[in-house]
């Protein structure tokens, strides 16, 4: 078979595929409608999404805020929550930020962690209500003992910085170990640190160059920087110059502009890739 048969055949196949998974969608998104129509709330909002998304259905912004606030009435937080997104990000409806908070809260109330978050981010920085920072942390502590990762982060910086809480590196710490341990990159970095420095625990440099390569092995910018800077220092690993090159080159494909910085001072002929 020719090259340009198969490839041909690739084509067809592909297009195949997709039609059938068009097909199944339309086929979800009509059982989503009778099931809205009976008056399931979740269904509603999992209609909703289809139109938000145009899945299996003609993408209608207006439409899938009409079947969130059927939702709300009902008393769902997950509607509540999408609403409040809605409004937040003037998603199909005018934007207002105090709409917004006042869904996020009545979602937070009946326990959604997400939108426990996402008021707290509001009462922080005083958006659709006043700043109240003490508040916010309070609401990022809740959102947190449900395992949200980034209520964590947000609620270790505010105890890092003393913002909202009494400043506390123990426990700054304490919350980045929670979210690193949930994978997250961010807070594998800012553990990092922690170490590095000894900020809020005894400085431990191996300790934080295992979480600098865990995560740059996600690929987090910052920490494929500081990790590259370590193998060109050798800092805590052995030298290793082209260990440290090939860290910025990775840093700098993520648009770190010191990387760049680095490589382009260790050999000006050196590209990114």
């Amino acid at each position: 078979m020719a090259s340009w048969e198969h490839q041909e055949l690739l084509e067809q196949q592909r297009a195949a595929n997709e039609e059938e998974e068009k097909r199944k969608k339309a086929e979800a998104a009509a059982k989503l409608k009778e099931a809205a129509e009976g008056g399931d709330a979740e269904a509603m909002v999992a209609l909703a999404g289809c139109y938000a998304n145009g899945e299996g259905v003609e993408r209608d912004d207006k439409k899938a805020v009409e079947l969130y606030q059927r939702a709300v009435d009902t008393g769902s937080a997950d509607a509540m929550y999408k609403l409040g997104w809605c409004y937040d990000t003037g998603f199909g409806v005018a934007q207002d930020l105090c709409k917004a908070v006042e869904l996020y809260q009545a979602a937070a109330d009946k326990g959604s962690a997400a939108a426990m978050f996402n008021v707290a981010v509001c009462y922080y920085n005083g958006e659709g209500t006043k700043q109240d920072q003490k508040k916010a942390c309070e609401m990022y502590e809740k959102a947190a003992a449900q395992g949200h990762t980034k209520a964590m982060k947000n609620l270790a910086v505010c105890y890092s910085k003393g913002t909202g809480v009494p400043q506390d590196d123990s426990k700054a710490v304490e919350l980045w170990k929670q979210a690193a341990e949930k994978g997250d990159s961010g807070a594998m970095f800012d553990l990092a640190l922690c170490y590095e420095k000894g900020t809020g625990v005894p400085k431990d440099k191996q300790k934080a160059i295992v979480l600098f390569q865990s995560a740059a092995d996600l690929d987090n910018v910052n920490a494929l920087f500081n990790l590259g800077v370590c193998y060109d220092n050798g800092d805590g690993v052995p030298q290793d110059k082209n260990k440290a090159l090939d860290l910025f080159r990775r840093a700098a494909a993520l648009g770190d502009f010191e990387a760049l910085q680095r490589i382009q001072l260790s050999n000006p002929s050196c590209s990114i890739q």
